[in-house]
């Protein structure tokens, strides 16, 4: 993928930037967002310089899941910053600290797992901001991770409803846009209308 030439401003201290990997034949996006221990970059997609002067130096880098290694190897070089990423993406990411669920410090955010998508797929609550990987997209609207690419599509529906048990008022995307208005709303109802959906399915069994 070539470097994205710019990023944009969500608001002071939260930026993305994204565009469309031919590789993959999807919109990928990452994020980056201010914490108590700097600026931490979510997902690196490239950066021009251009772009990662306006940023401002990282902090660290996270990955949401084991298929989002993307640029984070450039990133962690440039900037002699470390990569933090979930334990249970161990198998398919490299990383200088394997997280847990729950607080982390480090990240000044809080991960949370999310099982039956990729693998080690996870989502990190940064204050009033939610970041997920592949488990939610927001691409032609707002949808869950087709089923064709979980590893578990029932064990990944069960473990969701735990996001909005938080408390948030943005999402932001590894495929697709952040979300700024009514978000949790909006997550909500995606939730309600899936499990609908797998309830009418039992019915007609």
């Amino acid at each position: 993928m070539k470097p994205i030439e710019e990023i944009q401003w969500v608001r002071p201290g939260l930026a993305v930037w994204g565009g469309y990997d031919a590789s993959t034949k999807v919109e990928c996006c990452s994020t980056a967002i201010q914490t108590p221990q700097g600026m931490l970059v979510v997902d690196p997609l490239p950066l021009a310089p251009a772009g990662t002067e306006e940023l401002g130096t990282p902090s660290g880098i996270y990955l949401t899941s084991g298929n989002h290694q993307r640029d984070s190897f450039a990133w962690k070089a440039r900037f002699n910053i470390p990569i933090y990423a979930p334990v249970y993406s161990r198998p398919e990411v490299e990383a200088d600290q394997w997280v847990l669920p729950g607080e982390v410090p480090a990240l000044g955010g809080r991960v949370i797992d999310l099982p039956g998508g990729a693998t080690g797929e996870s989502a990190l609550l940064v204050d009033d901001v939610l970041i997920v990987g592949d488990a939610i997209i927001h691409l032609e609207g707002l949808a869950i991770l087709p089923a064709k690419y979980c590893n578990n599509p029932r064990e990944l529906s069960g473990a969701l409803p735990r996001l909005v048990e938080l408390s948030f008022s943005t999402i932001c995307f590894a495929h697709g846009w952040p979300i700024t208005q009514h978000a949790k709303k909006a997550l909500t109802r995606l939730l309600v209308e899936e499990s609908s959906l797998r309830e009418g399915k039992r019915a007609h069994l």
